[in-house]
């Protein structure tokens, strides 16, 4: 069985060095503690890898941080959201947040915003966004409904797959959205990654 990380051997050993399995390795005076200590251990198939390789992981994204809608009137689009959708907006405010918990590590809470900006509150890049933003909701039917009776623009279509039932709505500055009732039994087919 090959080691995790370097370490002597007993035909390798010197004074500088002794071999210690899964602790710290005893390094010369000119290693710095940070360079003498290996690796952690993880359960990670990833993180194995790297320190049997020596090759860092890569970076990667860890989750959705934020979804920002570029408006002209700010306030009122998210007042429209809060009325209609039940965004947890203050009155005056553009910002929602859903409090989530890590998957890997209960322990750490993170949040994903929503947030309509004014096209000076950021960097917008050129042209039009090219992107659909689905919200997942409790009762399709009903939402849809409540949309309708308020004269929101509303597709006629409801898809139904083996993912749920999907609906698509317009807000008042023209973003088609898309609605999104998951089955009561759902688990994604999808490869999952725990958001950390």
């Amino acid at each position: 069985m090959r080691p995790l990380y370097p370490c002597a051997t007993p035909s390798s050993r010197n004074d500088a060095t002794v071999e210690q399995p899964l602790g710290r390795v005893n390094a010369p005076k000119s290693v710095t503690d940070e360079e003498a200590d290996p690796p952690r251990y993880s359960s990670s198939p990833a993180r194995w890898h790297a320190m049997a390789t020596g090759r860092r992981r890569r970076a990667r994204a860890t989750g959705i941080g934020g979804v920002f809608l570029k408006s002209r009137s700010p306030t009122r689009l998210a007042a429209w959201y809060r009325r209609h959708l039940g965004f947890a907006i203050s009155p005056g405010g553009q910002v929602a947040t859903w409090d989530w918990r890590s998957a890997r590590i209960p322990k750490r809470i993170g949040s994903t915003l929503w947030a309509a900006l004014d096209v000076r509150d950021r960097v917008w890049g050129p042209g039009r966004p090219s992107a659909q933003v689905n919200y997942r909701v409790d009762d399709l039917d009903r939402l849809l409904a409540q949309l309708r009776r308020a004269r929101v623009k509303v597709d006629d279509v409801v898809e139904e797959s083996t993912y749920g039932r999907f609906g698509w709505a317009y807000d008042p500055e023209g973003n088609r959205f898309e609605l999104w009732e998951p089955p009561r039994r759902y688990r994604s087919p999808e490869r999952h990654t725990p958001m950390e």
